[in-house]
């Protein structure tokens, strides 16, 4: 399992109840925020103490994935083994990628 670094779970929690939108990823949604409560992770320089020890990463991967509630895919995305670069960096790139093609419409509440 992950040893996370101190501090990782409490920057995951403020991510995901953020309702600022500081890195644009949509809060309408519940990808939007986890995406941001991943973000905030790494941007904050926390996660896997093992990888930020290692390489200065926050993991080896990031993933993301959520189902609608009939069970088809919502969104999914997977990054594996991204090094040298941070890998939700890579994430934060295809979710913004999938982000344009799902954009959030005004009817949504945050």
């Amino acid at each position: 399992g992950n040893v996370v670094k101190v501090g990782t779970v409490d920057a995951m929690q403020n991510g995901f109840e953020d309702e600022d939108d500081q890195f644009n990823f949509g809060l309408c949604d519940m990808a939007g925020k986890l995406m941001t409560a991943m973000y905030k992770v790494a941007d904050g320089g926390f996660g896997d103490d093992r990888c930020l020890n290692f390489d200065g990463t926050s993991g080896t991967g990031a993933y993301l994935h959520i189902d609608n509630a009939d069970g088809t895919e919502f969104i999914h995305i997977n990054v594996i083994d991204s090094n040298p670069k941070e890998p939700v960096e890579e994430l934060k790139e295809r979710f913004l990628e999938w982000r344009k093609l799902n954009p959030c419409n005004s009817t949504c509440d945050n």
